[in-house]
């Protein structure tokens, strides 16, 4: 299984990062495989994984957020990678431009993707972002299914 084998991540040279992960692998009919990993943190942690998975599924859940920008963020990141953009503070104001010309300023969702964005140091953690936000849409659309039934 996929998603165990990540969440494992045996292939790890840090000692400290093997093991207890939470991996989740989403697998569409149409288009690519895309995963998310991280390591476990403590419950309270809201930066932890299942709490922002959980904070981003209610956003779309809630249509807060339009089901577009997940692939504009991993769009954006592609961007940057090729114009080897690196810079922290440049990759953060794009990502903030996007939101903006998205309309995504409200209160609730600043508290939310506010934080997220500030971890972000390079264009590899802005993919994780995206993959996150991908991971929260397919939830929320999950959601939504098990609701209707």
């Amino acid at each position: 299984n996929r998603a165990e084998k990540l969440a494992k991540n045996n292939d790890d040279a840090d000692e400290t990062k093997r093991k207890n992960g939470l991996a989740i692998t989403i697998n569409p009919r149409n288009g690519g495989n895309f995963h998310i990993r991280e390591q476990w943190k403590d419950k309270e942690d809201v930066a932890s994984l299942d709490n922002k998975i959980k904070d981003f599924t209610n956003l779309f859940d809630d249509k807060k957020l339009p089901t577009k920008l997940p692939y504009d963020l991993r769009t954006l990141a592609t961007s940057l990678k090729y114009r080897n953009i690196s810079d922290k503070l440049m990759i953060k104001n794009e990502i903030k431009v996007l939101l903006k010309r998205k309309q995504q300023n409200t209160e609730s969702i600043k508290s939310v993707i506010k934080p997220r964005i500030e971890e972000i140091k390079n264009v590899k953690d802005l993919f994780e972002f995206a993959e996150e936000m991908l991971v929260a849409q397919w939830f929320a659309m999950a959601k939504q299914i098990k609701e209707v039934k």
